[in-house]
C-alpha cells in the first residue's frame, strides 16, 4: 500500500487567524465530499467522520478530540492543497466584495499564501 505524502503545516502555528481560515476551508471541502455521498478525505477521526472539527471552534475541539485534533491540525494530505486553496482563493473573492470583511479577505490572503509555500516546498 503507497503511503499517502502529506505537507506539514506547522508554519500555521505562528499564525493562528489563517491556521483557522484553513480550517474552515478543509471542513468545506469535507462537507462537500459528504454533500455528495462521497467519503470525507479529511476527517479528523476516520471511525468516527468528523469531517469539521472546528466548527464550534479551535479551543473546543482541542479539548474534545486531544492528540488526534493536534496530528489533524499538523498535517494535511498532499492531495488536498489544491482543493483548499481553490477554496481560500474563493474566499478571497467573495470577502473581497464586502469592505467590512477587509480583515478576513487580508486573513484568507494570508492563509493562501502560507499553503501555497508549503505547496511549492513539497514539490
Amino acid at each position: 500500500m503507497a503511503q499517502v505524502s502529506k505537507v506539514e503545516l506547522h508554519p500555521f502555528s505562528d499564525h493562528p487567524a489563517a491556521a483557522a481560515m484553513l480550517h474552515l476551508a478543509r471542513g468545506q471541502l469535507n462537507r462537500a465530499y459528504r454533500l455528495h455521498g462521497l467519503p470525507s478525505p479529511d476527517p479528523l477521526c476516520r471511525d468516527t467522520c468528523i469531517d469539521d472539527p472546528v466548527a464550534e471552534g479551535v479551543g473546543l475541539a482541542r479539548e474534545r478530540f486531544g492528540e488526534a485534533f493536534a496530528k489533524w491540525e499538523a498535517e494535511m494530505p498532499a492531495d488536498l492543497v489544491e482543493p483548499v486553496l481553490q477554496i481560500l482563493q474563493e474566499a478571497c473573492a467573495v470577502l473581497s466584495e464586502r469592505p467590512e470583511l477587509h480583515a478576513a479577505e487580508i486573513t484568507a490572503l494570508e492563509a493562501s499564501a502560507l499553503l501555497q509555500r508549503l505547496q511549492t516546498a513539497l514539490d
